[in-house]
């Protein structure tokens, strides 16, 4: 990859909105979802941390397992290979991106987590993923500014987004109850000027059959709800392959889905159908200004069973127009 793993970009000019991620995800045996996701403003000096938790379909925040979400904490000497924040998450790369030491103590002492991860294949970026002839995806680290709009980009700014399918294993301790953890999952890290508004919507998706099989995937949501896949890639066993054609279905209530259908062929043309059933999930306001509903799923592949999630992302400024516009229509 053109670019180092070990410390951020720091673009040399003052661009404010630029942020840098690291994201890392893990199933515990006994079925708890977690995400660990930090975002550093790194020409601000401040870092914001969010770990979530979920077992069921939560109806509201206070029905997940944990939530925890802390904005403009120091950096301090933080690198992107190496941080500890105040939150209580530490990211240790030896190297990355190949293996990381994931540590985490909640503030209020609920839940802590002890994980190795180490990367099933290099990671790929969108030029990589990209779907001939989808076009762009749905968020900004797709492409580059705009010059004519230099509240929100320079034009000039490197962008990036990486994806890599891990192997995590470790144990989570949530309110006393140890649970193992010992399964394959994603990492991901972008590096962008990321705008705080004029989100559009769209999907990362990602299914993992053990270490037969992985599909992720990015769709773009259209104005009339379909969904369009911009970027795909297959793992099948150690192999990363690129996708040639995909189509995605979404089944939803209301913001949920509870169901997913995808039909993909790789570059070698096999195919492949993956269909999930909804297992858990939760909606939540993910700041600044965007939406996401997270949905976990039961998988099915050739007769395999898996694991898969979902995550629909909008801006909330939009959604809550449409409602209003609803409510005085008399929808």
């Amino acid at each position: 990859m053109p670019r180092s793993y070990k410390d951020f970009a720091r673009p040399s000019y003052r661009e404010d909105r630029w942020l840098e991620t690291q994201w890392f995800t893990a199933w515990t045996e006994a079925g708890m979802r977690l995400h660990f996701w930090a975002g550093f403003r790194t020409n601000l000096d401040v870092a914001t941390s969010k770990v979530f938790a979920v077992s069921e379909v939560a109806q509201s925040i206070l029905d997940m397992d944990y939530c925890d979400q802390q904005y403009h904490m120091p950096m301090g000497s933080a690198r992107l290979s190496r941080f500890t924040l105040w939150s209580g998450l530490t990211v240790e790369a030896h190297p990355a991106p190949r293996e990381w030491t994931l540590r985490y103590r909640s503030p209020c002492g609920r839940l802590t987590a002890d994980l190795e991860v180490t990367a099933m294949m290099e990671p790929v970026d969108l030029s990589w993923t990209a779907i001939e002839g989808a076009g762009k995806g749905f968020v900004g680290f797709h492409h580059t500014g705009d010059r004519g709009r230099l509240e929100t980009r320079t034009g000039d700014e490197p962008v990036g987004h990486v994806d890599q399918t891990i192997k995590v294993v470790g144990e989570v301790t949530i309110d006393g109850e140890r649970q193992a953890v010992d399964c394959v999952a994603q990492h991901d890290h972008s590096w962008s000027p990321r705008a705080e508004y004029r989100h559009s919507p769209g999907n990362f998706d990602m299914f993992h059959f053990g270490d037969e099989l992985t599909l992720l995937s990015q769709t773009r949501q259209e104005a009339d709800g379909s969904a369009v896949v911009t970027h795909a890639y297959v793992l099948a066993g150690k192999e990363v392959r690129k996708v040639r054609d995909i189509s995605v279905r979404y089944h939803r209530s209301g913001f949920r889905i509870v169901r997913v259908e995808y039909d993909v062929t790789d570059e070698t043309g096999e195919q492949y159908r993956i269909t999930g059933e909804q297992r858990s999930g939760f909606e939540i306001d993910m700041g600044p200004n965007t939406y996401i509903s997270f949905d976990q799923f039961t998988c099915s592949w050739a007769g395999r069973t898996g694991l898969g999630e979902t995550q629909w992302h909008h801006e909330i400024m939009a959604l809550q127009g449409q409602r209003r516009r609803d409510r005085l229509a008399g929808r």
